[in-house]
């Protein structure tokens, strides 16, 4: 049954990494935090950075390939100084954290991704009049970002898209391609400085992680195989209903944590 839940879990992150630019930890870490408990919710966390990596690494590439040279080099031109900000922050928050494993609460994850999912509810400017943001704009919310995403476990996906569609005034499937690219930076360095903090602690950990690793195998390998997936549909899918899937997810993650 355990290893059932962890494959249903990988799957279904990968098709939200895929279709609303989440990494998946918004199903990640409740799914692992009520089949362990909420004193595994630092593992929960740790597990998450892995899935959010792969999660990631395979939606963005898939961005990649659907996208003439032309789109590619202009979502590259508005999102270069935010991606900045959330590469300079994101390692040492993760170093962080594996030093104070209990500095993070469900309920704080929780009111975090609730407040997103109202804040997305906001009525939408028409993205066919973007503006350019300052570049210290964008670097201060991608280190935002890049902080609190890494804090609470998630890609940063849905604080990318939402600062997208209000900030720069891109469109929704942009947004969504920048939160792929935001997700692939925040999985990769959260791992880097959680390996790094293991690596000058010798490798010592308080306590054993009630995640195996063939279980950790099967939510990665899930979510890799079906993020692929999302991407193509999200390309099918009208606006509101991408953004309704990705409200939808974020306000049942945040109140299942908040409950806990």
């Amino acid at each position: 049954m355990e290893h059932i839940t962890l494959l249903l879990a990988g799957s279904l992150s990968g098709l939200v990494a895929g279709i609303a630019g989440l990494g998946g930890g918004t199903i990640i870490v409740p799914v692992l935090t009520w089949l362990y408990g909420d004193a595994a919710l630092h593992d929960a966390i740790v597990a998450s950075w892995f899935a959010v990596l792969f999660n990631s690494l395979s939606a963005a590439v898939r961005q990649y390939t659907i996208r003439s040279p032309e789109e590619r080099a202009q979502l590259i031109a508005t999102s270069r100084y935010f991606l900045i900000g959330v590469l300079v922050v994101t390692p040492g928050v993760a170093m962080l954290m594996s030093g104070f494993r209990h500095a993070v609460t469900p309920a704080m994850v929780g009111a975090l991704q609730l407040t997103l999912a109202a804040a997305l509810l906001w009525p939408q400017r028409d993205a066919s009049e973007p503006r350019v943001m300052s570049k210290l704009v964008d670097t201060g919310f991608g280190a935002l970002v890049g902080g609190a995403s890494t804090l609470i476990g998630i890609g940063g996906g849905a604080y990318t898209t939402a600062y997208m569609v209000y900030g720069p005034r891109r469109s929704l499937r942009d947004a969504i391609a920048a939160g792929n690219v935001t997700g692939l930076a925040v999985g990769a360095l959260s791992v880097f400085g959680f390996v790094a903090s293991l690596a000058m602690d010798h490798g010592a950990a308080d306590v054993p992680s009630p995640i195996s690793g063939w279980g950790m195998a099967l939510l990665i390998a899930a979510g890799v195989l079906c993020s692929a997936v999302g991407v193509r549909l999200s390309r099918r899918l009208p606006t509101p209903i991408l953004k309704r899937i990705l409200v939808g997810f974020l306000a049942v993650s945040a109140i299942r944590l908040l409950l806990s």
